[in-house]
């Protein structure tokens, strides 16, 4: 691809690959973002009706066509094999490179690596950040490394074949649009859906696909996540630690299957994951182990595991850890929450302190709703009350900030006396899937010696035992309601139900 008339500078020597289908209305906004900065683009067409073809090749980019053999991995490979340049970068017709990349770029061409990482960031409607991934998507145009996988293909198979699996951040952003058409989104969530379920059918001991098809499944089929997260776990942790370690998705594997029992109420199960696995993987699973076991009470593993995260180097967290939520503020939050559960005010002060330094704004409500909580439980209900005034005309357009909200006010109400007060404003809690909330709106119906069953079914339903106070509640409830409970409980709920 020539560079564009204006171009002061030559082309770097980069190949950008990309697979295209019925891709007009985006393909100029894509190879106008890499014009003047690689040496070509390669376009493989897979079967358009459209004038995807006739715009690649005005904008001058090589275009090459294979039929479409539902493989995304065979389509790329055709690309990448048609690469010419030192260095390719892989990208989808529905995205662009950010402005201003050069500088980046250059650096990133003259590392002495194999494979670099390039953050996409998701743009919504309006045109912000919905969320960011980090993907390998910069390698060095060689032949042993080629796309695996049916869907959701990847060059890390290969990469890890060749002894390579040292892959820095290369520095450059991916802007992707395909997240501002909810319509297409749908189709493509469907198409590689059923993609997946053929790929694993195909390959059923191939543990990737597995993990994919977790990740993919919809809301609506939540049993069916749950199960595959934590079947695909335990077919890895088979493995020897040695091949365990050459799993680049073990880590967000990992997350997601705490997250799933954790969210279930099964904290001790989520320990036994911590203690099997944490041992001899390094750091990076100390995250989404420490925030498990913070949530289970086990605060001496959970502080340990949580404050080696944060000694990490900054630029490695996001890259190394593959959790979504591992981030700084919530290594904080966490922290905070186990020293105030241990009465540690000054502590849990020190760390919500820290954890509003790089806060993001849902972030800042949660942190502020528990800075409020250890003036409440320090009887100082007037600065309480003023703090929720403040938060409540700031934080309202917040998503997910109305329950945090909410449940400050149920404890206000409860500590003031107002009972009544503290039961409907944990209702609307409740309605948000709060947990805490949930708690306490059980507690209330049991003090109360309420036996409403349709009451005592919405508390069942709502609490789910997330950590290991309300697990605790949510035995108390069972109890309450006259049912059995069977399953395992971690040391710390059954010390609180010992207390009770």
């Amino acid at each position: 691809m020539a560079p564009a008339p204006w171009s002061m500078s030559p082309p770097l020597p980069l190949s950008v690959c990309l697979i295209a289908r019925d891709e007009e209305r985006h393909l100029g906004r894509l190879i106008g973002s890499v014009r003047g900065l690689a040496a070509e683009v390669v376009v493989v067409d897979t079967g358009s009706r459209d004038a995807t073809q006739e715009l690649a090749r005005s904008l001058g980019a090589r275009l090459l066509e294979t039929p479409w053999t539902d493989d995304f991995s065979a389509a790329r490979n055709v690309a990448i094999a048609a690469a010419t340049q030192p260095w390719i970068l892989s990208i989808d017709a529905d995205q662009e490179l950010a402005g201003g990349s050069r500088p980046a770029l250059q650096a990133a061409l003259s590392r002495p690596v194999q494979a670099q990482i390039v953050m996409i960031d998701r743009l919504g409607p309006d045109g912000a950040i919905v969320s960011s991934l980090a993907n390998l998507r910069l390698w060095r145009n060689d032949p042993r490394i080629r796309f695996q996988g049916r869907v959701h293909e990847d060059i890390a198979p290969s990469l890890l074949a060749m002894g390579c699996s040292d892959w820095p951040d290369s520095g450059l952003r991916i802007c992707d649009h395909s997240y501002v058409d909810a319509a297409e989104r749908q189709r493509k969530r469907e198409r590689n859906l059923r993609l997946l379920r053929q790929a694993v059918l195909e390959q059923p001991d191939d543990l990737y696909l597995a993990y994919k098809l977790a990740l993919s499944l919809p809301p609506q089929a939540s049993q069916e996540r749950d199960a595959q997260l934590l079947t695909t776990l335990q077919r890895a942790r088979r493995l020897p630690a040695a091949q365990q370690q050459e799993l680049p998705f073990l880590p967000r594997l990992f997350a997601e299957a705490l997250n799933s029992l954790t969210a279930q109420g099964r904290l001790a199960e989520a320990v036994d994951h911590c203690q099997g696995m944490t041992g001899h993987l390094g750091s990076s699973l100390d995250f989404s182990a420490g925030r498990a076991l913070a949530r289970a009470g086990d605060a001496p593993a959970a502080t340990h595991l949580l404050r080696r995260f944060l000694d990490r180097p900054r630029d490695d967290m996001d890259l190394l850890q593959h959790d979504p939520d591992a981030q700084p503020t919530q290594a904080w939050y966490w922290l905070g929450w186990l020293a105030s559960q241990q009465g540690h005010a000054e502590q849990a002060e020190a760390a919500w302190a820290r954890g509003l330094e790089e806060a993001s704004p849902r972030q800042t409500v949660t942190l502020a709703c528990e800075l409020l909580r250890l003036h409440l439980r320090a009887g100082r209900l007037d600065t309480v009350a003023e703090g929720l005034n403040d938060l409540a005309a700031t934080a309202t357009t917040i998503p997910h900030a109305l329950a945090a909200l909410m449940l400050l006010s149920a404890e206000l109400s409860q500590a003031t006396g107002d009972i009544d007060g503290a039961a409907q404003f944990a209702d609307l809690a409740c309605q948000q899937q709060d947990d805490r909330a949930a708690a306490l709106r059980s507690r209330i119906a049991r003090e109360r010696g309420e036996s409403d069953p349709a009451l005592l079914s919405r508390c069942a339903q709502a609490l789910r035992g997330r950590r290991y106070d309300t697990l605790a509640e949510r035995v108390r409830l069972t109890q309450h309601r006259g049912l059995p409970w069977r399953d395992t409980l971690p040391a710390a709920t059954r010390a609180l139900l010992a207390r009770s």
